[in-house]
């Protein structure tokens, strides 16, 4: 009859449960480290669970054949299991707590010695396997039932047979001992519900329940009993009358157990819809939603103070729940569910990993250790300088805590809407938000208020991506289309890839900016990776990872290494430069996201199950070509071509000639210097917009796209003033030329010739980047040469800790 009942469930359980790291397991091949190697769990379904008199130890057994025992303080394995050797059904601790008794499956009850984890007796008599074992509540007595349908008495002393009971017509799965130990109760497949004389061991009342029963709990004070099972009904008798008191469907599917709340005001039942609910006994009302499990629940116990109810589950895990709040106690190290992302502190030191149930924990990537764990956080940001994290939550908030010492350090309400992408501006003075709507905020870190936001300009974007300056934001619209938007701006910036690049199979699954910010990754459903030229729109080259879908990507911080995830569970390593493979992990579990380490040696992975995996990334040689005057000459030509693939291959070569490369592109890119009268000669060329001669208006056009990006704030303002219709008309060209063609504000060769000084990040290249870093600051050609020397000293100060 129990295959009758578990079979179709044990099915789906083998074909749905993703596979759990144990803490005694070898690491994957390539993986160095194991962040959160869960150890509240078993192997198999957990059957019974049950907490000593004291409430500190929370013992669970398993199908597979184990016993074990848990520190409820810290959730620390304290002793090794008991091993058995057959399935076990059911424990009970004596009163004393001294002992606990077990109910096996090769038809034997056994006592264990707690302390010393040695095995005290095997008690043998029923013929079949064991499914409920209760001790008396002096702890003089044992009971027991099974498949033989037979109910046993048990001299706890001497682990002999004291009487034997007989009446149920088939397997009795529950038995349970009154509060004051004078009566037995008992439930059978046989669809009835029976109380016996525990002194005499005589039958002494029988209820017909009309359905197959799974569970029979006795209310604190003795006065009533609750049972159920099939059918989803649970019925409450009043024993002092003999007759059912209340009755009510509390599920469509089978209740497999339910317990009272110490104070006899709630009962917890378990069902076979993977949930758990809270009824209030007065009402016999639901007090919370149901408590979600990610696999049938087996089994319930609740703490002696009644401030903890445990469960166990056919996915082998113990959890436990506060059942004031319905929510799921943080139990032990690491997640209790699927870490959905991970993202390392800019220094390194620290990585926090987000789970699917919203539990942000921190680990001290040097040891492996967790450092603390947050509830309710959605997205999170590190600050520059790896003091701070930025969290937003499922309330809508945002708050600032010290990964430290675990206080937070201010919070304030977003914009009333759910954030879905957080970025801090490179100085650690904004935050960046964006919500589901497209919409976007930028706040005041230190006070916490609003300094701008812009309304959304798409309905549900399906991935965001900030660039490192927090400045561009790209978005997948649609299926098939993705563009930029520039946080200065409420129109999309000049390209929108869709059409012939991206065919509606390419479903974007993620996209990922490149350290410097001057490429964009995108994985797709159609299991293809796509590199994105940022400055000209265009695409530089893509390939294909696995034909089922390729689901997220991660750049190494030099730019040269690709790291991907698929369907075929595999982390892949491409080389940027030329889409090849440079080597893999093959993992047995899906990857949901994976982030490279600030210094590049290492990779970490959020899987589906409740671990993180650090893996030892692989590291491509550094290229070097001797380059004379004319092959620079040909390759700066090359950096400014419309060709983006064209412009990525002389990128690559001039990184390489990096002994004469730093010094050429010095002489191209002279640092910016102020022109004091700047101010002064836009508003002049502006007015020359407006003149009679078209000679002076075309040169004035001239200029104004020479200077470039830095009018645009003049030319709105002349456009605010209610120009002439010629005049606006020449304006609103110029400002779609910038937005459309030159929104970087830099030409392309300079643009793509920081790309090529920062990667290669030498003290020569370090030297070219600070001279422009200190030219005119309104510049954008110096406002991106700040960026990249601060985002190489990072880099560098990383190299000289390790």
């Amino acid at each position: 009859m129990d295959s009758l009942l578990g079979a179709t469930w044990s099915a789906l359980i083998v074909l749905t449960f993703t596979p759990l790291a144990y803490s005694e397991d070898p690491l994957p091949e390539g993986a160095v480290k194991r962040l959160g190697a869960v150890r509240i769990q078993h192997k198999q379904t957990v059957s019974s669970v049950a907490w000593s008199p004291d409430g500190k130890t929370l013992a669970s057994a398993s199908n597979d054949k184990t016993i074990c025992f848990w520190d409820r303080a810290s959730a620390a394995e304290m002793r090794p299991c008991l091993r058995h050797p057959s399935a076990v059904f059911s424990i009970a601790w004596s009163p004393d707590g001294k002992e606990l008794a077990s109910a096996c499956g090769d038809g034997s009850v056994r006592l264990w010695n707690v302390a010393s984890g040695e095995e005290v007796a095997c008690c043998q008599g029923h013929q079949h396997e064991v499914r409920s074992v209760a001790w008396s509540p002096d702890g003089k007595m044992l009971v027991s039932a099974g498949d033989d349908k037979s109910i046993r008495f048990w001299d706890p002393a001497t682990g002999k047979e004291t009487r034997c009971c007989l009446g149920h017509e088939d397997a009795v799965y529950s038995v349970a001992w009154s509060p004051g130990g004078e009566k037995i109760a008992s439930a059978s497949l046989d669809q009835t519900l029976r109380l016996w004389d525990a002194a005499m061991g005589k039958e002494i009342a029988s209820f017909n329940l009309h359905r197959l029963a799974l569970f029979v709990a006795w209310s604190p004070d003795g006065t009533t009993l609750a049972s159920g099972g099939a059918g989803g009904e649970i019925v409450l008798w009043d024993l002092s009358a003999g007759k059912e008191m209340h009755s009510w469907k509390a599920n469509k599917n089978i209740i497999r157990s339910a317990v009272w709340s110490p104070d006899g005001r709630i009962l917890a039942s378990a069902s076979a819809d993977w949930t758990i609910a809270l009824w209030d006994l007065e009402t016999r009302k639901p007090l919370l939603e149901p408590l979600e499990h990610p696999g049938e629940v087996k089994a319930l116990t609740w703490s002696p103070d009644g401030k903890t109810l445990a469960s166990g589950c056919a996915d082998g895990r113990v959890r436990l729940w506060d059942p004031a709040t319905g929510k799921q106690c943080h139990w032990g190290a690491g997640h209790q569910f699927t870490v959905d992302s991970v993202n390392w502190s800019p220094d390194g030191k620290m990585l926090a990993s987000l789970g699917d149930n919203n539990v942000l924990c921190l680990w001290d990537s040097a040891t492996g250790t967790e450092l603390r764990h947050w509830d309710n956080v959605s997205q999170l940001a590190w600050l520059p300088d790896s003091r701070m994290l930025a969290c937003a939550s499922r309330d809508k908030a945002i708050h600032l805590w010290d990964p430290l010492k675990g206080k937070e350090m201010a919070s304030w309400p977003g914009d009333g809407t759910e954030i879905v992408a957080l970025a801090c501006s490179p100085d650690g003075k904004s935050l960046f938000t964006a919500n589901g709507r497209g919409g976007r905020s930028q706040w005041h870190l230190q006070t916490g208020k609003l300094i701008r936001s812009w309304e959304g300009l798409d309905d549900n974007p399906r991935t965001l991506a900030w660039s490192p300056d927090a400045g561009i934001l790209a978005l997948a619209k649609t299926l098939d289309s993705m563009c930029l938007r520039n946080a200065d701006a409420t129109k999309q910036i000049h390209w929108d890839w869709d059409g012939e690049t991206l065919r509606p199979q390419h479903s974007v699954s993620t996209m990922e900016w490149s350290p410097d910010g001057k490429t964009l990754a995108s994985s797709h459903n159609s299991g293809d990776i796509f590199l994105l030229d940022a400055a000209a729109g265009t695409q530089i080259r893509g390939w294909q990872v696995d034909s089922r879908g390729a689901w997220t990507v991660a750049w190494s911080p030099d730019a040269k290494v690709l790291a991907s995830t698929g369907s075929d569970r595999c982390i892949t390593f491409w080389d940027t430069r030329s889409g090849k493979d440079i080597g893999s992990f093959q993992l047995d579990v899906r990857v949901w996201k994976i982030a490279f380490s600030p210094d590049g040696r290492y990779l970490a992975s959020a899987n589906d199950g409740p671990t993180v995996l650090i893996w030892k990334a692989p590291q491509v040689p550094f290229q070097r070509r001797n380059l004379d005057g004319s092959q620079l000459a040909q390759l700066w030509e090359e950096l400014g071509s419309e060709d983006a693939a064209k412009a990525d291959n002389a990128l690559w070569h001039l990184v390489a000639g990096r002994e004469h490369a730093s010094a050429f592109l010095r002489k191209q890119m002279p640092p910016v210097q102020r022109d004091p009268q700047l101010a002064e000669k836009v508003q002049r060329f502006i007015s020359d917009l407006d003149s009679d001669d078209f000679g002076v208006r075309e040169s004035a056009a001239i200029a104004l796209r020479k200077i470039g990006l830095v009018t645009a704030p003049a030319l709105r303002k002349a456009l605010d003033a209610k120009p002439s219709l010629e005049l606006r008309h020449r304006i609103d060209a110029l400002l779609e030329e910038f937005e459309n063609t030159g929104w970087t504000g830099v030409p392309r060769q300079s643009w793509r010739a920081l790309a090529v000084l920062e990667r290669i990040g030498d003290d020569d290249a370090q030297r070219v980047l600070d001279e422009l870093a200190k030219g005119d600051s309104d510049a954008r050609l110096t406002q991106e040469a700040m960026a990249a020397v601060e985002r190489l000293r990072r880099r560098n100060t990383r190299q000289e800790e390790k």
